[in-house]
């Protein structure tokens, strides 16, 4: 089976031709009249992606959005994460200076346990072909494990996300969509999952839709 990684990269590369140079055969498939589901019993991954339809609304909508501005991020940003402090932290755009984007890192006293957070607004024509990437990456049902590591789709807390373990480096990566918007990347250094699902939530980064209300 592929790596989550390789499906993430190729479906976005799909994804942003489509979206680039198909919108004709986008209108027509909008035309075609929508499937209702006969199962009422459907999986967190169905009832949280929703269908290719939804994908397609939410990418329409995020391109017509405008990113937040490096103001936000930096009153976002917290100077401490889990008692480690903040070494650094770079703000600006990526791909092709479309997207919003963050870096964080954060050190443990002793030096020992790493943080880095990534983050990016998917707003505007290029990040919307990100976020239906991620989405498309979310909603799959995939696990692996061996000696040496483990990787995974999983939904905790409520978040639904893609979680990479290296069993003998003791790093872990979360990966996680908040709101269809904000794509965010944990990588803890010598730290457990639990870790580093901890550092996520004390993210909070659904406070980032408070200053997103005049941006739409």
């Amino acid at each position: 089976m592929k790596k989550i990684s390789f499906i993430f990269v190729f479906t976005l590369s799909i994804l942003w031709m489509s979206c680039k140079n198909n919108s004709e055969a986008q209108n027509i498939e909008t035309e075609q009249p929508k499937t209702e589901n006969s199962n009422p019993a459907a999986s967190p991954s169905e009832t949280m992606m929703g269908s290719v339809n939804d994908l397609k609304a939410n990418a329409e909508i995020l391109r017509k959005t405008t990113p937040i501005t490096k103001e936000v991020f930096k009153e976002w940003l917290p100077d401490e994460l889990l008692g480690m402090q903040r070494t650094g932290y770079t703000l600006g755009t990526m791909v092709m200076g479309e997207i919003a984007s963050m870096e964080a890192h954060y050190t443990s006293p002793d030096n020992v346990r790493k943080l880095k957070v990534e983050l990016m607004d998917c707003a505007g024509e290029m990040g919307a072909s990100v976020a239906m990437a991620a989405q498309a990456t979310l909603a799959m049902d995939y696990e692996e494990e061996s000696e040496t590591k483990s990787e995974r789709t999983i939904t905790k807390n409520g978040v639904r996300a893609v979680e990479k373990y290296n069993k003998k480096k003791g790093t872990t990566v979360v990966e996680s969509l908040f709101g269809n918007r904000f794509y965010i990347k944990v990588t803890g250094e010598k730290m457990e999952p639990d870790d580093v699902w901890e550092a996520l939530t004390a993210l909070q980064v659904e406070k980032l839709f408070q200053s997103t209300n005049g941006n739409q």
